[in-house]
């Protein structure tokens, strides 16, 4: 989450297994965050973070941070990096499905 007032990017630590993995979800582990202004909200699959760079090392969440750390709306970041990204059509290194949700929160 990138808080646009402060510049602060909060990485959460909650999670569950993805949703279609299994037959039936063993858990969800639960947070709360309150927000105040404007916050941008991105959450992805591991297709996008353990896509390759042109050095076969993981881009991590480096391209999502740069394209996210502005004031813009997020649609428009996503579209960006997305095309920088040349996803889905023109990126060799591309191996595993990319799923993103993402949200400007205000």
């Amino acid at each position: 989450m990138y808080n646009t007032l402060s510049g602060e990017v909060t990485h959460f630590t909650a999670s569950c297994v993805g949703i279609g993995m299994l037959d039936e979800i063993p858990g969800i582990i639960k947070s709360t965050v309150q927000v105040e202004g404007h916050f941008k909200l991105v959450c992805y699959t591991d297709g996008l973070s353990e896509l390759k760079d042109e050095n076969g090392n993981d881009i991590g969440t480096g391209e999502i941070i740069r394209y996210i750390s502005n004031n813009e709306p997020v649609e428009k970041n996503l579209r960006e990096m997305l095309k920088y990204l040349g996803i889905p059509d023109a990126n060799p290194n591309l191996f595993d499905d990319v799923s993103i949700i993402a949200a400007d929160l205000r």
